[in-house]
């Protein structure tokens, strides 16, 4: 008899022992996603390259990846939007980029939710290229807007970015900044494959153990079957890399390249 209860009593312990362990773990994975650390100053470089498929002009020659066209990131400040702080981060094309627009965004703190953002034209002195609209155009978003940001205008530039603060889990957003419904789900990676993914030239100055070990897959899905898929790393401003899909169809991808401070 006392035999008998000794063995209730360990397999009692052990099942206690399986809760607390499967609940630590559940507690893990639920866990909010924690934004990047940025700091006024910061700056980063993306390259973004994009499939063409020789739509506009009719030869095979035009078919194939496009060159790569560099973005730099910095973030000049901070600023308060309907009470909440904001990060304020300023997008540059760099010398090749065949863009002629410069961007500001507004991010807010907590989760990096775009509350407004501004497209700069060029400067010019050209009276025809003056009309075509005002040198700053803003576009003002819901203050209580829970919603990751999907681009879907300009092409090259890679500013499709998460909502953070969520569960580690498939979380569903309503309309986003343009009307896009997106299901976003967060991946734990045991590994990361940074011979696969990562620019070749950003590995050379980086601790490789640092983005085997502490990257994340989120995946971005939208109605109309486009998905983004990007590598975040804890230690780093932006996704390590990113890549777009129409359907199963890869159609751009984009590497973080350079980070500093001024």
């Amino acid at each position: 008899m006392r035999n008998r209860c000794r063995i209730y009593l360990f397999q009692f312990c052990a099942a206690v022992a399986v809760f607390l362990l499967l609940g630590n773990v559940s507690a893990q994975e639920l866990s909010p996603l924690v934004p990047p650390t940025w700091s006024v100053g910061d700056w980063w470089i993306i390259e973004c390259q994009v499939y063409n498929l020789g739509n506009v002009v009719a030869r095979p020659s035009t078919q194939g990846w496009g060159p790569r066209q560099g973005w730099r990131f910095h973030v000049e400040g901070l600023e308060p939007i309907a009470d909440q702080p904001y990060v304020l981060l300023s997008i540059q094309p760099l010398q090749g980029n065949k863009c002629p627009y410069s961007f500001r965004y507004w991010f807010r703190s907590s989760d990096r939710y775009i509350g407004r953002y501004e497209l700069v034209h060029p400067n010019t002195t050209s009276a025809k290229e003056r009309v075509i609209g005002p040198p700053v155009v803003r576009k003002e978003f819901s203050p209580t807007g829970m919603t990751p940001f999907f681009a879907m205008s300009f092409p090259t530039l890679p500013m499709t970015v998460p909502l953070f603060g969520t569960e580690r889990g498939p979380v569903s957003f309503g309309a986003t900044h343009d009307g896009v419904e997106t299901l976003q789900e967060i991946e734990e990676l045991d590994t990361f494959d940074v011979s696969e993914k990562a620019d070749a030239s950003f590995l050379t100055r980086m601790e490789r153990g640092v983005l085997e070990k502490n990257t994340k897959l989120i995946r971005i899905r939208t109605t109309t079957d486009i998905t983004e898929q990007q590598y975040w790393n804890t230690k780093l401003p932006w996704c390590v890399y990113g890549e777009r899909f129409d359907r199963t169809f890869l159609s751009k991808r984009y590497w973080l390249t350079e980070v500093g401070k001024d």
